[in-house]
C-alpha cells in the first residue's frame, strides 16, 4: 500500500493490528498536521435522574408534612384507601364483634402539633350481622402509636369522638343491655364490674393494644330504668377513658337539670383493677335532685321522698355482687319533706348528712345528720338498718336487692320546734332517741319511741304517720310526766283543735298536770281531732265564768 513503511507491512504480515492514531503519529512525527477529531463513549445520566427525582418527592413529602403539621389541616384518602382500612378493620375486631361489620365514610389524615400522625374517621358504624347499626360516630379522631408505624402496623394511641350516643337500659334486676346509637349489643351486663371487664377485653384486641385513651365529647346519654319506671335523657356529656398498665380509669361529666329546673352537674369516677371483677367509684354532684341520686343508688333510696337539691360526694366500692361499701357526705339545699304530691310539703332550709355502710350488718351509719329550718333544728346520730319489703335484713353486698324498708335509731343532741304562728314560742328540747321504721312504698314511718327530754321533763310519743294520694294521715299517741299549765299552752299548736286550747287557756289559770295523754289523729277529708287525759293538783281553775275559781284543786 502506498506510503507504508516496511515496519507497517511488517507487522501487518505477522498479524498484528495496528492503531490507526499511533500509526499516524509514528508516520508523521512532530512535523505532521493536526491530528483527526476522536469519538468518545457516550454517558448514561438515568440513575442521575432517578435519584434527583426521588429526592424531590421526598423534599415535596417533608413540605406536605410541614404544612399539615403547622397549619393543623389534612387530606382526604382516596375511596380505595377508604375500602382497604374497612377491610382490615374487620378483619382485626372479628373476634371481638364475630357477626357484626364495621363502615367508613371518608378518611382524612392529617398531624396534630406534635408530629403525631393523626387520622379522622368521618361516618364510622357498626352493624349487628342482621345489619342493624350498633353504634354510629359522626367524627372520630386518632392518633396513630408511632412504635406501631415503625413496624409497619396502624395501631391507635388515642381516640377523640364527637357527637356519639349511648344508651342503657336497666332489667328489674339491675343488670343493664348496652345500646350504641341505636341498636342493642345483645349481651346483658351483670353491673358496672363486668361492664370495665368487657371494655378491658376489648383494650386486649391487637389493633387496640397500644390504645391508651378514648375522649367523647357531645355524648348523649339515656337510661331507661325499669325498677323504677323512669327514663334519663342526658346531653353534653363528657367521657375520659384511659388504659392504664393496672386498671383502667373513666371519668364522666354530664350537665342535667336539678330540682326546680336549676343547672346541676354531676362528674362520675370509676377505676376498675384488671386482676380483679372490683370498681371504685367516686361521684361529686352539685345541685342534683334527691330523687335522682335516690333512684340510682339504692343504699339513698330514703332520699326518694325529698323535694330539694344535693350537692357532696360519694366513694364506693362495687364488686361482682353488688356494693361492698360507700360512704358520702351531702348538703341539702332548700327543699321539703313531700312523699306525695298531695301531701302538703314539710320545709326546711338546709340539711347535711354523711353515712358510711357496713354490708356486714347491713347497716348504715349515720355520722351527722343536721336540719336546719327557721322553724325547725335537728341535730342527731344514729344508724338505719336495710330490710325488704317483707321485713328480712338486707346483709352482705348490695345488688339486685333494693331496700324497701329502713329501720331507723336516732340519738339526738339539739331539737328545736319554732315554725311561725305553731307555738307561743320555740319548744327546745337538749337530748332525745327516736326509733322508727320507714317504709317507702306506699310511704309510712311507723314510731317504735320519741323520747325528748328537756331539763327534768320527758316526752314520749309512738304512733305511725303515712301520706298518700289523699295526704296526710296520723295517728300519735304522746304522754307527758309532768307539765306546768302555761308549758302545756307552749307545747300546744295554735292552730290544733283551737277551741279546745282556747278554753284551757281562759280557764286553767295555772296548776301543773302530770302523767299526761293525748291521743292525735288525722284523718284526709276530716277535721282533726285530739283526745287528752290528764292527772292535776295545785290547780285553780275556772269553770263558770259567773263564780269564784276553783283553788288548790287535785
Amino acid at each position: 500500500m502506498a506510503g507504508m513503511d516496511d515496519t507497517t507491512a511488517d507487522k501487518q504480515e505477522a498479524g498484528g493490528t495496528v492503531d490507526p492514531v499511533t500509526e499516524a503519529t509514528s508516520a508523521t512525527g512532530a512535523d505532521a498536521g493536526p491530528a483527526a477529531p476522536v469519538a468518545r463513549k457516550r454517558r448514561n445520566y438515568l440513575p442521575h435522574s432517578f435519584f434527583g427525582i426521588l429526592l424531590l418527592a421526598l423534599v415535596g413529602f417533608g413540605a406536605l408534612i410541614a404544612t399539615l403539621g403547622l397549619t393543623g389541616a389534612s387530606v382526604k384518602l382516596p375511596v380505595w384507601v377508604v375500602a382497604e382500612v374497612e377491610t382490615r378493620l374487620n378483619r382485626s375486631v372479628d373476634g371481638f364483634l364475630p357477626d357484626g361489620a364495621m363502615s367508613l365514610g371518608a378518611i382524612e389524615v392529617g398531624f396534630d402539633a406534635d408530629w403525631v400522625p393523626r387520622i379522622r374517621l368521618d361516618d364510622l358504624r357498626v352493624q349487628n350481622g342482621g345489619g342493624k347499626p350498633l353504634l354510629t360516630l359522626p367524627e372520630t379522631g386518632i392518633s396513630l402509636d408511632l412504635d406501631g408505624l415503625l413496624e409497619g402496623q396502624l395501631r391507635p394511641r388515642s381516640l377523640r369522638i364527637s357527637g356519639a350516643r349511648v344508651d342503657l337500659r336497666r332489667d328489674a334486676d339491675g343488670r343493664f343491655d348496652l345500646a350504641l346509637g341505636s341498636g342493642q349489643l345483645g349481651t346483658e351486663i351483670d353491673g358496672i364490674p363486668a361492664l370495665f371487664d368487657l371494655v378491658d377485653a376489648a383494650f386486649a384486641l391487637p389493633a387496640l393494644s397500644r390504645l391508651q385513651s378514648i375522649e367523647a365529647d357531645a355524648l348523649a346519654l339515656s337510661l331507661r330504668d325499669e325498677r323504677t319506671h323512669r327514663t334519663w335523657e342526658v346531653g353534653d356529656g363528657r367521657l375520659r377513658l384511659e388504659n392504664r398498665a393496672r386498671d383502667i380509669r373513666a371519668e364522666l361529666g354530664i350537665s342535667m337539670l336539678g330540682a326546680s329546673g336549676v343547672p346541676a352537674q354531676a362528674v362520675l369516677t370509676i377505676v376498675s383493677d384488671k386482676t380483679a371483677t372490683e370498681a371504685r367509684i367516686s361521684a361529686t354532684v352539685d345541685q342534683v335532685a334527691a330523687v335522682d341520686i335516690a333512684d340510682q343508688a339504692p343504699l339513698l333510696a330514703a332520699l326518694r321522698v325529698l323535694d330539694a337539691p344535693i350537692s357532696g360526694r360519694f366513694s364506693a366500692t362495687v364488686g361482682g355482687e353488688g356494693i361492698t361499701a360507700l360512704d358520702a357526705s351531702l348538703t341539702l339545699g332548700q327543699g321539703a319533706l313531700r312523699p306525695t304530691q298531695a301531701a302538703e310539703p314539710v320545709p326546711f332550709d338546709r340539711a347535711t348528712l354523711e353515712l358510711v355502710y357496713d354490708p356486714d350488718r347491713g347497716r348504715m351509719k349515720l355520722t351527722t345528720l343536721n336540719v336546719e329550718s327557721p322553724s325547725f333544728r335537728l341535730k342527731a346520730t344514729g344508724q338505719s338498718y336495710l330490710q325488704s319489703a317483707d321485713g328480712t335484713y338486707l346483709t352482705g353486698p348490695l345488688g339486685s336487692r333494693l331496700p324497701q324498708t329502713f329501720l331507723t335509731q336516732v340519738h339526738v343532741s339539739e331539737a328545736m320546734v319554732d315554725p311561725a304562728g305553731l307555738f307561743e314560742k320555740p319548744v327546745r328540747f337538749s337530748e332525745g332517741a327516736i326509733d322508727f321504721r320507714l317504709r317507702l312504698d306506699p310511704f309510712r314511718i311507723d314510731i317504735g319511741q320519741i323520747a325528748l327530754v328537756e331539763s327534768d321533763h320527758r316526752l314520749s310519743a309512738t304512733g305511725s304517720v303515712g301520706a298518700g294520694d289523699d295526704g296526710w294521715t296520723a295517728a300519735v299517741d304522746l304522754t307527758l310526766d309532768e307539765i306546768s299549765t302555761d308549758n302545756l299552752l307552749q307545747l300546744w299548736p295554735v292552730t290544733l283543735v283551737p277551741l279546745t286550747r282556747k278554753w284551757l287557756e281562759s280557764n286553767v289559770l295555772h296548776g301543773t298536770l302530770s302523767d299526761v295523754r293525748s291521743a292525735l289523729r288525722i284523718t284526709p277529708g276530716k277535721p282533726t281531732r285530739l283526745q287528752m287525759g290528764y292527772d292535776f293538783r295545785d290547780t285553780e281553775a275556772r269553770f263558770i265564768r259567773t263564780l269564784p275559781p276553783i283553788v288548790r284543786a287535785n
